[in-house]
């Protein structure tokens, strides 16, 4: 800091540094200041330029740009659309199956389970189908499969059994006949009571009290129903179920009609019921 004030203050006083300067020339030595008036020549001529015009594009460019604007539609329609679940449809069905062999808080077993489904035949037999297969699969044991439907639309048609002897034909005071009924499905250790040869005539209080005696020769029972207010001959083998699952198909069942479901079992003291709701099927190739 003391170096930069000694410089500064070693520099001459401005008046010094002016009277130090050469003098300006005089003003005979200047050059002649050009006339005002005098014309200025004008610029030779240019020659007209053409305007750029902006390149066309080429055919092959439109191309390229329509093409992938037919790709970004694409992909965006793809991806709008909802994800498809990529876990198996058995997943579902094996955690329900492991929640039923569950011991319950009073210490019982569910051993007979009620299938009451509210959708038509075609997703009530699929789903009987494949939680047949995940309840023997998760349980283990020897499972009965019973076509309780009073119909011809049950698991036995879709099974090809619908004409042969089965439920409609048992009588509660010959269950050794009952048995001999009994059919044996391709997958082991499950079995399954047709719907019989009459599905429509049959009295509701024999199976109800053959249960005790199946349940001496099985470790599990599953039954087929529609919805429970559709035939008042469900409400005593309901009555006499472990568990009983509501089947619902989502967009195709109506509300209404569960709210029938549950004032029917409310009205009948049935009150051990659970609800399965099943995804409409998706076509993977869409």
């Amino acid at each position: 800091m003391a170096e930069m004030l000694e410089a500064i203050t070693a520099q001459p006083p401005f008046t010094d540094m002016i009277s130090s300067l050469s003098p300006l020339p005089a003003p005979a030595t200047l050059a002649p200041v050009p006339d005002a008036t005098a014309e200025i020549p004008a610029d030779p001529p240019r020659e007209p330029v053409e305007r750029a015009r902006p390149p066309q594009p080429s055919r092959r460019a439109a191309r390229i740009r329509t093409t992938l604007s037919l790709l970004h539609h694409r992909i965006a329609r793809r991806l709008a659309r909802p994800a498809v679940a990529r876990e198996p449809a058995s997943r579902g069905f094996r955690h329900l199956a492991r929640r039923i062999g569950a011991a319950q808080p009073d210490g019982k077993r569910i051993a007979t389970i009620l299938l009451s489904a509210v959708c038509d035949a075609g997703t009530a037999n699929d789903t009987m189908l494949m939680f047949a297969a995940m309840l023997q699969d998760e349980l283990g044991g020897r499972l009965l499969v019973v076509d309780a439907t009073l119909r011809a639309d049950g698991i036995s048609s879709a099974l090809g059994l619908s004409a042969v002897p089965g439920f409609s034909d048992m009588r509660d005071d010959d269950p050794h006949g009952t048995l001999e009924m009994i059919q044996l499905l391709p997958r082991p250790s499950v079995f399954l009571m047709p719907a019989g040869l009459n599905p429509g005539a049959v009295n509701s209080n024999d199976l109800p009290a053959l249960l005790p005696a199946l349940s001496a020769h099985f470790d599990h029972i599953l039954i087929q129903q529609h919805a429970i207010f559709s035939d008042t001959r469900y409400l005593p083998i309901a009555a006499g179920a472990d568990l009983v699952i509501v089947l619902a198909e989502e967009g195709q069942s109506r509300m209404p009609d569960l709210a029938r479901c549950r004032e029917t079992f409310r009205a009948n003291a049935i009150g051990q019921v659970g609800m399965l709701l099943a995804l409409p099927p998706t076509d993977p190739t869409a």
